[in-house]
């Protein structure tokens, strides 16, 4: 998906630890690694993912950092350990800086509201 118009964000408010337990990459891992990939959404991807686990967290954050090339994304991905609340949705409103024109929450938005 290319978007020339503005910036994408990708929200992940239940992130998990990057891969599964067969050692495949879950879905975080694989928009990143498509991201790398692409040059348009290399300048243009802002990512947030969240897990309230800190162990997945952590883990999660280790596996982006070894992802090949994710130090080309114009957007570093964030990876933060909040239960689903208005403190996620803080977060949203402070993003700052990125205007955007598409948004995609994978996870559903229980526990928050937008409004």
């Amino acid at each position: 998906m290319k978007n020339r118009r503005g910036k994408i964000a990708y929200i992940d408010l239940f992130a998990g630890p990057g891969r599964y337990k067969d050692s495949n990459l879950s879905t975080p891992l694989l928009v990143l690694e498509s991201a790398v990939q692409d040059p348009d959404m290399r300048e243009n991807l802002a990512t947030l993912f969240n897990d309230a686990n800190t162990e997945y967290a952590s883990a999660l954050k280790r596996e982006i950092e070894s992802l090949p090339g994710i130090d080309q994304l114009t957007h570093k991905p964030r990876v933060e350990m909040e239960e689903v609340g208005e403190k996620i949705v803080g977060m949203f409103r402070a993003w700052g800086g990125i205007q955007l024109s598409f948004l995609l929450i994978r996870g559903g938005t229980r526990g928050f509201r937008l409004a």
